[in-house]
């Protein structure tokens, strides 16, 4: 089912207007008010009472002749007065109501006099003229002043100065006040004045649309009573009031991540149920909104429908429902041809947002486009996805999800194509034909070879001659019957920009121009055979037969990445996880859809292009799949990219070779998810060991009262998660040693910041204690925390934590020290061997060498092989990219990113946490200063 469909919302909101509001009877200009308003105290006069001069006159009618004593009275919505829309929504007149008395409850409003200062309530007649308004609002908040009161305003907002004149001649009802503070019990009073014979307990507001009495406490503005709602003031009988057992309901409100507990009797009914529910959950517009009783081992999920009780679904006595809206909102642009357009659309995008409930289909939604633009039934249509993967007709629009983009269009036509120089070649080639001319000479031009570099144009044979397409006009518009032979010929005169780049053209002028060092103006296809100008290989093959690449240019690079006759998996993992050391995701990109674009041989039949087109083809999609699976997280949160390989899938690889468009559809997906699956692997499992909590947990523990290894637990799992954030391409070019390229490597940047931290911490909590024994306490602490680091081949903290003991304001505590254990001092000793810098960090490479994760190795190590390997060798062989250092870099990235992929699994303890987080450390100068006051010169 569908709601509606939204084409223009500003056009929708103007004529809800026009159909609830009367016309203006002169223009209302907009001002900004002078003068401060008024304090938010009430004025020293309060309230102003319903006094006689107050009361509005009654509508004509009696009041009495529609009113029935078994309860069947019926009020339109008191807030507004008696209004009514005429059939047709366009006029608009004051009729006599039912009950015309209880109509015409007076209007509460807050007033505001920012020349005085004050503030107040006061209750105004809805047929009140503005003018008259003025003289009793002075009058009833006890104005004075010699300043004359000439003009009301409306404030938009609360809080704003900006507000809306309130014309003399018009009554305070046109202008739709919120009428904010009118209780329930006031308008039932009133219509009881009028009606001394009935009981007043026995009498109260029901609100049709919702089967809901009105609480007498609340006030009429809560229940966000709209034009078309009915209320009823009719006798509450003692079956309606008769108690019954209650149910405790967990309401989750899925769009806010919030849950609601009620407790409710089983004579409520479920639209009493929603209207307790929004007491306490502030949701903006409930109008689609209803309870859905989640499913459960005896029954199936449904919709609860307001005018029922809970006692009629036969709930447990604890049931678990969510409160979520009937409809999703799709937006679904439409894709036609210019004929084929609705008046007046120019050829800007039409975007259709409709409203959908769960048991919608594609078919449906197709065929709510077709009726809307009255198009033509008999073309054939379909809903596709944004990268252009269709959509089943029976596919409920409810499993696509709504924040899918979905794209209406006629479905692709196999239409006869070939060369005008070759027309004994001909093709049958999918086309859109509402696309124009000029779109579809790149893709003719793509199946025969051609360079995407020049420009085509396309003629079909006629009865009355051959026509040729203007660039703009699409085959639809054109008239192009389906069974035409389209004829590609070349355009020397005419200017060409490849449709496929021109997303990755406009990602490319935000790209970092210092990343890039390598001349990329020469297409891929025109670089030339492989030569030593532009390739160099190893003389020896390696043990799989292949001749390693020494050097070579980024195109002949791209070639080897994408080889129809060689698969170098190891070649293309390197290069996927070096190459931002020498261009950039967007120009990889680039080159990459070059490279797709296969052009033909000359000389070369076309049946050994078309296998040679495949090929390529095909290894262009496994190379982009595997650089989307890659640890190389580069579509993470750039949407550029994303959208750039995104249309390059919908707009090329989904007419060429549709399977191969789903699988990169499907990495694309994963790939843009990365982050949140990644995050979700920090979770711990059942097999986490217990938080070990110290017997007497309170606020004023210091960190040494924690268990040691319950602190090396919290400080790994702290400490882990930066390691983990830690990019490949951050660990190329020395970018942590470079100041000004720090913002390429901020995940390293932050481990060692962090790291430096921990060191501070620990001897800063050796040093505060000003009792020499607390001090060895906190000193011997810390030493079986590394100890335990140690044992988790935590090894990053672990130095950290040693190195924070190291401090040269802890080594010189010589009394300190004599209070420790000898075997803690043997434990520190041998810990400090491990992982000593000596003999470039042998002892702890060998750990590393023989670890089983999970393992924090320590940073230091690697990124001291990075920086020798970086400075020992060029990054350019003469003009050619240095292959052989990528080759080195990427087996030391390689061996550290690997232990990225086993996480800890302790359970989290967030008091702890936050204590490691939020220590106060005191810098290198002032631990010297406290070293020297606890242990003083001797």
């Amino acid at each position: 089912m569908f709601k509606r469909a939204v084409k223009d919302k500003d056009a929708k909101d103007a004529k809800d207007k026009k159909a609830t509001s009367p016309a203006p009877q002169a223009a209302t200009p907009a001002l900004a008010a002078s003068g401060s308003q008024g304090g938010s105290s009430v004025g020293s006069n309060g309230p102003a009472s319903a006094s006689s001069a107050l009361t509005p006159p009654s509508p004509t009618g009696s009041v009495g002749s529609n009113f029935s004593y078994d309860g069947s009275v019926k009020l339109a919505n008191p807030r507004l007065a008696g209004l009514m829309v005429e059939e047709g929504g366009e006029k608009l007149t004051l009729k006599a109501p039912r009950l015309a008395t209880a109509l015409s409850a007076l209007l509460a409003l807050r007033v505001e006099i920012p020349t005085t200062g004050q503030s107040g309530k006061v209750k105004l007649s809805p047929y009140t003229l503005v003018k008259d308004a003025i003289q009793l609002i002075i009058r009833e908040m006890g104005v004075k002043t010699d300043e004359p009161f000439g003009m009301l305003a409306k404030i938009i907002k609360d809080g704003a100065e900006v507000g809306l004149w309130l014309l003399e001649e018009r009554t305070l009802w046109s202008y739709q006040l919120e009428e904010l503070f009118t209780t329930v019990r006031e308008v039932t009073n009133e219509i009881l004045s009028q009606h001394p014979f009935l009981e007043k307990q026995q009498y109260a507001l029901y609100l049709t649309r919702e089967s809901l009495w009105l609480n007498d406490a609340e006030t009429l503005a809560s229940y966000q009573l709209g034009v078309q709602d009915m209320v009823e003031f009719k006798q509450r009988t003692a079956a309606t009031e008769e108690k019954a057992k209650s149910v405790l309901l967990d309401i989750g409100l899925p769009e806010h991540g919030t849950t609601r507990k009620l407790l409710v009797p089983l004579t409520t009914t479920v639209a009493e149920v929603i209207t307790m529910l929004l007491r306490k959950a502030a949701v903006i517009d409930t109008s689609n909104y209803g309870l859905y009783l989640l499913p459960n081992a005896n029954r199936p999920g449904i919709w609860m429908e307001d005018y029922k009780f809970l006692a009629s679904f036969q709930l447990e006595s604890r049931e678990q429902l969510e409160f979520k809206s009937k409809f999703k909102q799709f937006s679904i642009e439409i894709h036609l041809a210019s004929r084929a357009r609705p008046p007046h659309s120019e050829n800007k995008p039409i975007v259709l947002k409709p409203l959908v409930d769960d048991s919608a289909t594609v078919a449906e939604a197709i065929d709510m486009v077709i009726t809307e633009y009255s198009l033509n039934s008999n073309r054939n249509y379909g809903l596709f996805m944004y990268d252009d993967e269709q959509q089943p007709p029976e596919r409920k629009l409810f499993d696509i999800g709504n924040k899918e983009f979905l794209v209406f269009r006629a479905i692709r036509k196999n239409m006869r194509c070939a060369l005008a120089s070759e027309p004994q070649h001909v093709e049958s080639v999918s086309l859109d034909v509402d696309e124009v001319a000029s779109l579809i000479c790149e893709t003719v031009a793509r199946r025969f070879g051609l360079p995407q570099t020049a420009a085509y144009r396309l003629r079909h044979d006629a009865p009355t001659g051959p026509v040729v397409l203007q660039a703009s006009q699409s085959l639809f518009d054109a008239g192009v019957p389906d069974e035409a032979l389209l004829l590609l010929f070349l355009d020397p005169l005419a200017p060409k920009v490849a449709r496929s780049l021109g997303t990755v053209k406009r990602a490319l002028s935000r790209t970092d121009s210092r990343l890039v060092e390598v001349d990329y103006e020469v297409n891929i296809w025109d670089e030339g055979p492989d030569s030593d100008a532009n390739i160099l290989l190893e003389t020896q093959p390696d043990s799989e037969g292949n001749r390693q690449v020494r050097a070579a240019s980024f195109n002949k690079l791209v070639e080897r990445l994408t080889d129809s006759k060689m698969a170098d998996l190891k070649f293309v993992k390197t290069f996927l996880l070096t190459y931002q050391s020498f261009t950039s995701p967007e120009r990889l990109l680039q080159k990459l859809i070059e490279r797709y674009n296969v052009v033909r041989a000359p000389n070369s039949s076309y049946s050994d292009f078309q296998v040679t087109q495949r090929s390529i083809q095909a290894r262009v999609c496994n190379a982009l799949k595997l650089w989307m699976e890659s640890p190389q997280p580069d579509f993470e949160g750039n949407e550029e990219l994303q959208e750039a390989v995104l249309s390059f899938i919908r707009e090329t690889v989904s007419v060429d070779a549709p399977k191969l468009a789903k699988a990169l559809r499907n990495a694309m997906q994963k790939a843009k998810l990365g982050g949140a699956m990644r995050e979700r692997n920090f979770g711990c499992d059942d097999n986490a060991p217990e938080v070990k909590v110290p017997k007497n947990m309170n606020e004023n523990l210091n960190l040494i009262d924690f268990d040691p290894e319950e602190i090396a637990r919290q400080l790994t799992l702290i400490d882990f998660r930066l390691f983990a954030s830690i990019k490949p391409a951050e660990l190329l070019g020395q970018a942590w040693n470079k100041e000004s390229h720090h913002h390429r490597a901020m995940n390293v940047m932050a481990l060692i910041k962090r790291i430096n931290d921990v060191g501070s911490l620990v001897a800063t909590a050796i040093l505060v204690p000003k009792d020499p024994k607390t001090r060895a306490r906190a000193y011997s602490t810390f030493i079986t925390v590394a100890s335990h680091l140690f044992n988790m081949n935590n090894y990053s903290t672990c130095m950290a934590v040693v190195g924070g003991i190291n401090n040269s304001a802890i080594m010189r505590l010589k009394h300190t020290k004599k209070e420790i254990d000898k075997k803690l001092l043997k434990r520190l000793a041998d810990m400090e061997k491990s992982l000593s810098p000596e003999k470039n960090y042998r002892e702890m490479r060998d750990l590393l060498h023989k670890v089983n994760p999970p393992c924090f190795p320590y940073l230091g190590v690697y990124t001291s092989d990075l920086t020798f390997l970086d400075d020992g060798n060029p990054n350019f062989i003469g003009e050619l990219v240095n292959v052989e250092k990528r080759r080195l870099v990427f087996n030391i990235i390689t061996d550290l990113i690997t232990f990225q992929d086993k996480p800890y699994n302790f359970m989290p303890f967030p008091e702890l946490k936050s204590m490691l987080l939020n220590f106060d450390v005191i810098n290198d100068k002032e631990l010297y200063e406290y070293s020297l006051k606890r242990e003083p010169r001797e």
